[in-house]
């Protein structure tokens, strides 16, 4: 498809969330866009292609010429959840363009993992790192924390999964201490029942963390904090970096508790 200046946010950014485009900026006049604009259009129309192949003429759009910094053409970028991953420059024949598809990609996995397949994803690709860390989370919403460390454990140390996978095993230390204190429920109970039982509200942020319920489980921490500072060596204030970890360090929910926090210390 050709793509304008005012379609760019809605035909390449928000459409590349869902499948990766590739976008091949070129002009008219440009002899080498010619030679390898057909290449590109064979690929995108081959059954099941997994990207959608969008066309800018950099003649009629330089405003998108000079927000990405196209110096010369043509420049071919992919775009997946709204941002370039991988680009080159230049006529490359058929042969590197598919190995440039294949390096950049997601795999049939990768698709399945997007989709929450976690087990579909690990029948194709056995130790696939995603589909690990989606299980883990699973598991630990789920209660089962020894599953959880299991799945962990098996993430490949070298993957940029992994260290995610060490963030979820600092959480799920809160997850046990609200497990061991009888859940959601019986923690609230003995939360009510002594407002200034700060050991107590404690317990009933882990088990919060434990079922998901991030916002809560950071009211409650804050809470402690707000009580008691230094109580069990600032329990509260690095319970809350960790579920700030867990929920993304730059998300809008731990923007706005770090904040609260801040505040307070």
């Amino acid at each position: 498809m050709d793509v304008t200046t005012a379609e760019f946010e809605a035909e390449v950014i928000e459409r590349s969330k869902k499948t990766p485009v590739l976008v091949d900026f070129w002009a008219e006049w440009c002899a080498p866009c010619r030679m390898l604009g057909p290449v590109l259009e064979k690929l995108a129309a081959e059954p099941n292609a997994p990207f959608v192949l969008a066309k800018v003429d950099t003649d009629s759009n330089k405003e998108l010429g000079a927000r990405y910094q196209i110096r010369g053409i043509p420049a071919v970028k992919l775009f997946a959840d709204g941002k370039v991953v991988a680009e080159f420059t230049g006529a490359l024949p058929e042969s590197s363009v598919r190995e440039f598809l294949a390096k950049n990609l997601p795999s049939e996995a990768d698709t399945l993992v997007s989709a929450g397949d976690f087990d579909a994803a690990l029948a194709i690709e056995p130790g696939h790192p995603r589909a690990l860390l989606g299980l883990a989370r699973a598991a630990i919403e789920a209660g089962k924390l020894d599953e959880a460390g299991t799945h962990i454990a098996a993430i490949n140390p070298r993957s940029d999964e992994a260290a995610e996978g060490q963030k979820l095993l600092e959480v799920m230390s809160l997850v046990q201490v609200g497990a061991d204190a009888g859940g959601v429920d019986a923690c609230r109970t003995a939360a009510d029942a002594n407002t200034d039982d700060i050991a107590a509200r404690y317990n009933l942020a882990c088990a919060l963390v434990g079922s998901a319920d991030y916002r809560g489980a950071l009211e409650q921490f804050l809470q402690v904090v707000r009580q008691d500072k230094k109580w069990n060596d600032e329990a509260g204030r690095k319970a809350m970096l960790k579920v700030f970890n867990v929920i993304g360090i730059r998300s809008p929910l731990a923007d706005e508790f770090r904040g609260e926090l801040a505040m307070l210390l």
